[in-house]
Order: C-alpha cells, then sequence, then structure tokens
C-alpha cells in the first residue's frame, strides 16, 4: 500500500469516527439490574401537570404533539388553568393554539411560525423576540 493510499485511508477512518459522534457509556442504554423501564401513555405521563406549570416545547419536528394533544385532554378533563408554554417554534398540528384554550395555556413563543401567528395576533399568547445565538 502507498503511502497516500495509507493516509487517505487513515483520514477515512477518522472522519467516519468523527461523524458519528461521541460514544455513550453503555449503561446508559440499559436499565438498572433487576428493574425494567416503565412506559406509560401520553395521559398518564401528563396527570402529574396541574395549574400554573411552566413547560417547555421542544422545536421544529421534535415537537411532541401527542403529548400536546394530551397535554390539552389533561386541561379539559381536570379544568387546568395558567398553564404556561415556552417554545422556539412549533411546526405540525398544535392543538393548544385553538381560541378554545385561551386563558387556560399560554404560549410565548420566541419565534413565530403560521401556526401561532393567529394567536399571538389576538393577544392570546406571547412573543418574545430573541437571536438563535441567544435561545437556551
Amino acid at each position: 500500500m502507498s503511502l497516500k493510499l495509507a493516509k487517505a485511508a487513515k483520514l477515512a477512518v477518522f472522519s467516519r469516527n468523527y461523524t458519528l459522534g461521541p460514544r455513550l457509556p453503555t449503561k446508559l442504554l440499559r436499565p438498572k439490574l433487576g428493574s425494567e423501564p416503565k412506559y406509560v401513555s401520553a395521559d398518564e405521563a401528563l396527570a402529574s401537570v396541574n395549574s400554573n406549570t411552566d413547560i417547555y416545547v421542544h422545536n421544529h419536528a421534535a415537537a411532541p404533539n401527542v403529548l400536546l394533544e394530551a397535554l390539552c385532554r389533561r386541561v379539559d378533563s381536570a379544568g387546568l388553568t395558567d398553564i404556561r408554554t415556552s417554545h422556539l417554534i412549533t411546526t405540525g398540528s398544535c392543538p393548544q393554539f385553538d381560541p378554545k384554550y385561551n386563558g387556560k395555556i399560554r404560549n410565548n413563543s420566541l419565534f413565530i411560525c403560521g401556526g401561532n401567528r393567529k394567536n399571538v395576533n389576538a393577544g392570546a399568547g406571547d412573543y418574545t423576540p430573541i437571536f438563535l445565538w441567544e435561545t437556551p
């Protein structure tokens, strides 16, 4: 093998390992010995949400739409008020922007998108202008 080809092979291996990112310790990927992971429905996961709660919603395609729908069901069934959600930008179905949740769920958007523009313009949601590099 020529020196040039050997250097290219090392570079290829380095590049492949670099793009895969850091390896996680395997103990994080397995449950504790003698225990099983607990899986619950979205409604069970949100059963602990009460009035006067702050919730951060992940952005874009990672927005947990199933959990947002369960949050709206929780607000309806338990009569919750003063739920405050904050998010960078959401896409997809955003049931928390429905006008029937005005006064119950208050949204704070760091960027305005088509889903929450009506909510913010109607005064039912807040908008905090921010540069992307300033996001938490």
